[in-house]
């Protein structure tokens, strides 16, 4: 877990969150050709919290969106060494609805760019 370190404990709003290796999925998805979005994964994991970090080692942006995400569409751009936190508990709290890991795909301006990040599933 070394290339994830950052997120051996997270500091959002001033309060920590431990990472819980057993619960938490987490890792690194790699764009391999700029322009060709890839999933999360397959899998069903309903999410209550998604932590992204685009590393600044990276060539370009990162796109993160949804199965048509591209530099033209997307939920969200991070430039090198960005981070950022999706909270499902306030953002759809009136439709009662979790995030669901599989829902989302990265797409890289540069082929081979990464984008590390960590989902607290419901109930972790």
């Amino acid at each position: 877990m070394a290339a994830l370190g950052w997120l051996q404990n997270l500091a959002i709003g001033g309060a920590e969150e431990e990472v819980n290796n057993s619960t938490d999925w987490y890792g690194t998805i790699t764009v391999a050709t700029a322009g060709v979005g890839v999933q999360f994964t397959s899998a069903d994991v309903p999410v209550k919290r998604i932590y992204f970090k685009a590393p600044s080692g990276n060539s370009g942006d990162i796109y993160l969106g949804g199965s048509d995400v591209s530099s033209t569409v997307m939920g969200r751009l991070l430039e090198p060494g960005d981070t950022f936190e999706m909270n499902f508990t306030d953002e759809t709290a009136s439709t009662g609805r979790w995030g669901n890991l599989r829902e989302f795909y990265a797409d890289a301006a540069s082929g081979g760019d990464t984008l590390q990040f960590l989902a607290v599933p419901v109930g972790g």
